[in-house]
């Protein structure tokens, strides 16, 4: 089967190009997987940044970048493109020779939202480009990244479109922890109501498999907000913020992100004492936990 006739298949023609490109991308996380035309990862899977391989002549740079269609969600992509990587100034195929314009971030699709395409492209570069008006975003913070359009930054730039590879993401719920969930509620029934009971996971089977990202972010002033992404979509978050502002004496919120699903936000710097509590609590194990400075 053709790139042209994959690309429409997959319709990245004409959600995210006008054409296919005529080489593919040769793409490997460090979890093994490689990234194959409409193949299924799982956002665990896909968490750290990939290694990417093309061909390329030294004296050639080359542009990156890594986009989703479908966010919040394919039958509602209202931030068409999110775009997860973005990387500029690539001499040759030296990736450590680049200027990163957004540092990679994971895929996370919100639950419900089915499956997401994630798109990575590779564009030619007439020369060395100025990107100094560019905003460079770091991989703490999701602003900026949505409502992105790679086609109309290749035209800004003068990029030609190289290589490509199309992967798939979802986010996993076996039928295990169905089950689990299920048989935790019906006994829940019979027993004196605990609000917070089905938020907390005590078995070790039933803790998350995959990171979770413990945030510090600068608001104005000397103010400072605490995020927790990541958190597996079994809990119920709302009841979890409410537990912390009584445990931490502090404000809290829970907020919908485009690419992420639901955060919890904490007023002020409770990045230890939220670790404390969600590994007391069995929520989630101390190697699961990711803390980020500013």
């Amino acid at each position: 089967m053709s790139l042209q006739t994959l690309f429409k298949q997959h319709c990245i023609v004409p959600d995210v190009l006008t054409t296919a490109p005529s080489e593919i991308l040769d793409i490997q996380y460090s979890s093994g997987v490689n990234v194959d035309m409409g193949k299924e990862l799982t956002p665990t899977q896909v968490k750290d940044k990939p290694v990417v391989k093309w061909t390329s002549k030294e004296s050639e740079y080359y542009t990156l970048a890594m986009v989703d269609p479908d966010a919040p969600s394919r039958e509602n992509p209202k931030f068409r493109e999110w775009h997860h990587w973005l990387v500029g100034n690539i001499f040759g195929n030296d990736m450590n020779k680049s200027e990163i314009l957004s540092d990679y971030i994971g895929s996370g699709p919100p639950k419900g939202t089915g499956l997401h395409r994630y798109v990575f492209l590779l564009y030619k570069q007439q020369g060395k480009c100025d990107f100094s008006k560019v905003p460079k975003l770091p991989n703490n913070s999701g602003e900026k990244r949505g409502k992105f359009s790679i086609s109309k930054f290749a035209q800004q730039f003068k990029l030609v479109t190289s290589t490509v590879r199309v992967r798939a993401s979802y986010r996993r719920v076996s039928l295990e922890q169905r089950e689990v969930t299920f048989n935790r509620m019906s006994i829940q029934n019979l027993n004196t109501f605990d609000p917070f009971a089905d938020a907390i996971k005590s078995s070790e089977d039933d803790v998350q498999d995959g990171l979770v990202h413990v945030r510090i972010q600068q608001r104005s002033g000397r103010k400072t907000l605490t995020t927790v992404q990541g958190l597996s979509s079994e809990y119920d978050l709302k009841k979890i913020v409410r537990a912390c502002k009584k445990e931490f004496a502090c404000n809290g919120t829970v907020v919908e992100h485009p690419e992420y699903g639901e955060v919890l936000q904490l007023q002020g710097d409770q990045r230890e004492n939220i670790c404390q509590w969600l590994t007391k609590s069995g929520l989630v194990k101390p190697e699961q936990l990711k803390v980020h400075g500013f």
